[in-house]
């Protein structure tokens, strides 16, 4: 088993907390935890991070279906016409086409990203730079969105708006199709096998028979 380094071909592999390879863009970093070439499929998994008031304009990514789980910290999230503020724990589900946009609302924010379909994965390793530290870098510099390149399918859209509208509740059940939503912390389908609880957060007809969001849970040993 490859340790603490993502392989270059199909392989399993193990990553320590913090590691993966880190690109920072203003004061983001982003911490590519899989890449296609060692999944075998176009799927990336990413660890994003960022300062307070670090943010990404609203977009859409053309082909890209992105499942977000918040790790920490709290984030405003502009997603379908609707606004939302995430807390640890909150599951959201973007299929392609989506209009969103997000903002770190204190220095903690950390959200776990897995993108199937696309690649706008690849628009933070074309805007940041090789970074080796585990915490984001303290920038001034704001990020231009506007030059990204046309080989990814992000694609900015729209006014940015106020992140100070009325907040959307969260769904306590997942809806069924391939539609937008936010489900809130510890929601979703739970069932009990022996002593492991499996959380459903997303299924195949939320990503159109590409993937399912699970979450497992049990004792020490």
């Amino acid at each position: 088993m490859i340790v603490n380094e993502l392989p270059a071909t199909l392989a399993p592999c193990k990553l320590d907390a913090g590691e993966g390879l880190g690109y920072a863009f203003g004061s983001h970093l982003a911490t590519m935890i899989a890449r296609p070439d060692g999944l075998g499929q176009p799927a990336w998994g990413r660890i994003l991070s960022g300062a307070k008031g670090a943010s990404f304009p609203l977009h859409i990514d053309r082909a890209t279906h992105e499942a977000i789980f918040v790790v920490d910290g709290v984030i405003a999230l502009r997603l379908a016409g609707s606004k939302y503020q995430l807390t640890p724990g909150d599951y959201i589900n973007i299929p392609p086409g989506t209009a969103h946009g997000y903002e770190f609302l204190d220095q903690c924010g950390k959200k776990l990203t897995w993108s199937f379909g696309g690649n706008a994965a690849e628009a933070v390793v074309l805007r940041g730079k090789p970074f080796a530290g585990i915490v984001y870098p303290e920038s001034a510099e704001a990020v231009n969105w506007s030059v990204l390149s046309s080989s990814v399918d992000t694609e900015l859209v729209g006014s940015e708006g106020s992140y100070q509208d009325a907040v959307t509740g969260k769904l306590t059940i997942a809806p069924e199709g391939p539609l937008p939503f936010v489900l809130a912390a510890s929601e979703g389908e739970s069932m009990i096998a022996g002593d492991q609880v499996y959380t459903f957060l997303g299924n195949q007809s939320q990503s159109n028979g590409t993937f399912i969001a699970l979450l497992t849970g049990g004792p020490n040993g």
